[in-house]
């Protein structure tokens, strides 16, 4: 195969086509959608050499010079498909963190590997204080860190504690008479760090809001491992499509933080369709909403990953 053939670009994507796996309040959603094209995402593959890597810094080069574009603000490159880095081509990465620097862009590297990282120190592009650029062991927490810093630039951003108390579903049931009477089903409980609020395999007995704090979704792995698959901020809710499906639970969650949620048992929906039906009815269709939000976003990411 003539490697100078193969674009080391397998994808060209930005924040608003891929997000993180934190799960976010509606408004914060919305915000980080309109802004995300401030982050510029490759994804790489192959055998980088100075070929590959020269043309590379020239589709950056090209994509933050665009006038008629958003401002890139946070550019990462993820090398999770890359198979190795030639010594030459540090020399155009190299290149690019100058050109980065020289537009006030933070440079953002996921996925590399320890012999790539080792290589890149060797050139002094990677330094011990991880300052430029930045370096995170996946592109999950690339995207999560960008995210963080767009949010603190949101304007008029609500605080944790102010948060409509069920997040995403208040804000739903607002727009109706019937969502008032929620609350007499409700549960209010407080959790503490690492306590565990859902445990893989168990029934589906219930589904949570989180009012404020977090929670993180974890897979059991073999050999005892555990990966995290998702972060639940204040606003969100876990737990529902167990109770939904009727099915035992998926995943384990458990609270990163002090954090407090309210708990809908499936006894109390059962009440709710049996005794206000309007209520229950309001319920169900906020839930849609929810639902077809989360689903929403996932299509527009297969789309651009298809393009």
């Amino acid at each position: 195969m003539d490697l100078s053939r193969v674009d080391a670009v397998k994808h060209t994507l930005s924040g608003s086509d891929h997000t993180s796996h934190v799960e976010r309040s509606h408004d914060q959603r919305n915000y980080l959608k309109q802004q995300g094209e401030r982050i510029y995402l490759l994804e790489l593959q192959g055998f980088i050499f100075f070929g590959t890597a020269n043309t590379l810094v020239e589709q950056m080069r090209e994509r933050c010079d665009d006038p008629n574009q958003t401002r890139v603000e946070f550019a990462i490159l993820d090398f999770r498909r890359v198979i190795g880095i030639d010594s030459s081509a540090v020399l155009s990465l190299k290149r690019l963190q100058q050109l980065m620097r020289a537009r006030r862009i933070t440079l953002i590297f996921t996925n590399l590997a320890e012999k790539a990282i080792w290589k890149l120190r060797g050139h002094s592009l990677l330094d011990s204080t991880n300052v430029d650029p930045l370096l995170f062991d996946d592109l999950e927490q690339g995207l999560e860190w960008c995210e963080e810093r767009l949010l603190a630039q949101m304007p008029n951003a609500v605080e944790e504690a102010n948060l409509a108390p069920l997040g995403d579903l208040g804000s739903l049931l607002a727009k109706g008479e019937p969502g008032a009477e929620i609350w007499q089903y409700l549960e209010r409980q407080e959790l503490s760090a690492s306590q565990t609020l859902i445990a893989e395999g168990t029934p589906p007995m219930d589904m949570y809001f989180v009012q404020s704090g977090q929670v993180s979704v974890y897979l059991q792995l073999p050999e005892g491992r555990t990966l995290r698959i998702r972060r639940m901020n204040a606003g969100t809710v876990v737990g529902e499509i167990g109770v939904y499906l009727d099915i035992p639970r998926t995943a384990t969650v458990v609270a990163e933080e002090a954090t407090v949620v309210y708990r809908l048992s499936r006894d109390a929906l059962n009440a709710m369709e049996r005794d206000a039906p309007a209520v229950a009815s309001a319920f169900h269709r906020a839930m849609v909403c929810i639902q077809g939000e989360r689903l929403a976003s996932l299509n527009s990411l297969v789309r651009a990953l298809l393009r």
